[in-house]
């Protein structure tokens, strides 16, 4: 605004100056904040696909699971049970993910 002012040939508030390294002091760690916020919702994003993936894949195991009951097929059991496993794996994941 004082550069405006200025061009104008208008006189600036006194104050303008102060006021503008204010608010470039507060915009400094607004912005700061912000890439704080960033990295934690990036982080906790991470969390939630590899916990996606677990629950999709246990789904998935509790369906084959299902067949293979009706079917009374050992081969589809085996199938649900490595499912199983690798879901456990991916809820693992998303815990240790820091």
């Amino acid at each position: 605004t004082a550069i405006v002012l200025n061009a104008i040939g208008k006189p600036g508030e006194a104050d303008t100056k102060e006021k503008t390294a204010k608010y470039n002091e507060e915009k400094a760690e607004i912005k700061k904040d912000a890439e704080g916020e960033t990295a934690n919702s990036e982080m906790h994003m991470r969390k939630h696909v590899q916990f996606a993936y677990s629950v999709t894949i246990f789904q998935v195991a509790i369906a084959v699971s299902a067949i293979s009951i009706l079917t009374r097929k050992k081969q589809l059991w085996y199938a649900c049970l490595a499912l199983s496993a690798v879901g456990c794996v991916f809820l693992i994941l998303g815990f240790l993910i820091k």
